[in-house]
């Protein structure tokens, strides 16, 4: 059993490597290498999600009525995982790997799609905002500030 310390102190060493990979995202040109940065986001996201509750307790998001913190975590897991697949794709040539939450494959397919063959990062950044905008309803604003984020990134990039 996790006790709260040790479940804080994971946390934050979870949440050190997501830090250092982000970091090392802005400045990153290949995609083959973005898309191993982006799973790395992920992984991270998802021992965040498993540890939050045991961390911290429940923490409700505000303003998102019924959806906690380990949710939310989960959710950006998705979709920095949905993102390095486009990534991956645009390295390889191959097909995109669909979406691991098939609402998120269903209303973002078409931008997915977009970012799997998009090599620009500015316009890498456009279509990581359109897909926030249609992706929010589902996993919530602050899931989805992921992709702005991630979008930002692309901007520094671009830069």
């Amino acid at each position: 059993m996790t006790t709260t310390a040790q479940a804080e102190r994971e946390y934050s060493m979870y949440e050190a490597v997501t830090e250092a990979a982000i970091n090392k995202f802005a400045g990153e040109r290949d995609p083959a290498r973005r898309a191993e940065l982006l799973d790395t986001m992920a992984t991270e996201d998802e021992h965040q999600a498993r540890l939050h509750t045991a961390a911290f307790g429940p923490e409700p998001v505000p303003g998102e009525p019924g959806r906690d913190m380990s949710e939310a975590l989960a959710s950006c897991a998705v979709l920095h995982r949905a993102v390095a697949a486009t990534e991956r794709a645009l390295a390889t040539g191959q097909p995109r790997v669909p979406a691991t939450d098939p609402r998120i494959e269903e209303v973002g397919r078409e931008l997915l799609d977009q970012l799997a063959t998009e090599p620009d990062p500015a316009k890498r950044a456009v279509l990581c905002t359109a897909l926030h905008d249609v992706v929010a309803p589902l996993v919530g604003a602050c899931a989805a500030m992921t992709l702005t984020g991630l979008a930002e990134l692309y901007e520094e990039i671009a830069s």
